[in-house]
């Protein structure tokens, strides 16, 4: 299948995150405009989206596990790390600039129920 590829965070030095579809979503990034883009990985599941990235290369969104849920995620340097609090469904739309703050939304059930919101810090982050 081919790549379509879709960018939503940049930061200074040019590296780019977002997602490219090819059967499925990843998350992935691009270190250079003209550069492959490197999939990010996922929970266990078929899926994942990257929504933003700080200038510390902190890539924050959302990624399916092996049971089909989403979680929201931080990618950090080839670690992938789930800020699920056993709630079962959640994303990570954005992250400051340092990468010290995150946030997002959390949902007891299944989507399209209201998410609640959340701020993650560094430190909570398991």
């Amino acid at each position: 299948a081919s790549k379509r590829p879709v960018a939503r965070s940049v930061v200074e030095s040019g590296i780019t995150g977002g997602s490219c579809v090819a059967g499925t979503i990843h998350a992935v990034l691009w270190t250079r405009p003209d550069a492959q883009p490197i999939d990010l990985g996922t929970l266990g599941g078929n899926y994942g989206r990257a929504m933003d990235i700080s200038n510390t290369g902190l890539v924050v969104g959302e990624s399916q596990t092996a049971d089909g849920r989403s979680h929201a995620t931080i990618w950090d340097n080839g670690a992938i790390i789930n800020l699920d609090p056993g709630w079962g469904y959640g994303i990570a739309t954005a992250i400051d600039p340092s990468g010290t703050y995150v946030v997002g939304g959390f949902s007891a059930g299944a989507p399209p129920v209201e998410y609640r919101p959340m701020r993650w810090t560094r430190s909570q982050t398991p």
